[in-house]
This record gives C-alpha cells, sequence and structure tokens, in this order.
C-alpha cells in the first residue's frame, strides 16, 4: 500500500456523495502549496480530491472552505478528459475519519454552515474513483 500524508486548505466544502454501489462517501478537494516562484509569486497549489470512508459525522461541520486539514491515506492517480478536450491527471487519497486531522478552522462563523446542512439534507449520486 502507498501512504500519503498531505497538509493544506479545503477548496470547498465538502459533500456526502454516494457511489454506485450505494454506499456514502465523504468528499472534499484539498489545495497543498508548492511554494513561490524566484520572482516570489507563488506557484500553482497541486489538488487532491480526498474520499472518507466510515463514520465522519462528527468532522462533515468542521470540513469547510479554507479549513486547513492534514491527510493521511492511500494515493490514487487518474486521468479524465475536461471540457476542452485536454487529458487531466487526478489525484485522489483515500482514508478514514481519524485520517483526517483539522489543523486550522477557516473562519469561526463558517463552523457547521454549508457543509452540515448538505450532510443532514441527504446525499447526491456520484461516481468516485473507488
Amino acid at each position: 500500500m502507498q501512504e500519503i500524508l498531505i497538509t493544506g486548505n479545503l477548496g470547498k466544502d465538502a459533500e456526502v456523495i454516494r457511489r454506485k454501489d450505494g454506499k456514502e462517501v465523504l468528499t472534499f478537494s484539498v489545495a497543498v502549496s508548492n511554494g513561490k516562484e524566484a520572482n516570489g509569486e507563488d506557484r500553482k497549489p497541486t489538488w487532491y480530491g480526498v474520499f472518507v470512508m466510515g463514520s465522519y459525522e462528527n468532522v462533515v461541520p468542521y470540513l469547510v472552505r479554507g479549513t486547513r486539514v492534514l491527510v493521511r491515506g492511500r494515493l490514487g492517480a487518474g486521468s479524465y478528459t475536461n471540457n476542452r478536450g485536454e487529458t487531466v491527471i487526478s489525484l485522489d487519497v483515500s482514508t478514514s475519519p481519524s485520517g483526517v486531522e483539522i489543523q486550522k478552522f477557516a473562519d469561526d462563523n463558517n463552523v457547521g454552515s454549508k457543509a452540515g446542512t448538505q450532510a443532514q439534507r441527504g446525499v447526491q449520486q456520484s461516481e468516485t474513483p473507488f
């Protein structure tokens, strides 16, 4: 098994999706900083899709856009064709709730906002890489 450890900020609120097999998965994206260019400008971040299996209900309200997290899990890679016809590489991390550690809350006013509401309303149908 290939394990990865990433630290970064959520790009959007976490959401619960339903896989084709009927199981529910918590998913969110994490932007990992790649430092600065020689001219002082920030390099583009590397984005990872994170998929959490298991009892994730306790962490959902805190996983909102801007929250800084540390994620430990299995690395997966794939590719897809975007709407411009370009092949894009995707990097995914699958983990359990214990593999997600909140390092810094985005904003005290955001905690429990959209992510918690989405989880309470139900789930949406989606395809996932696993």
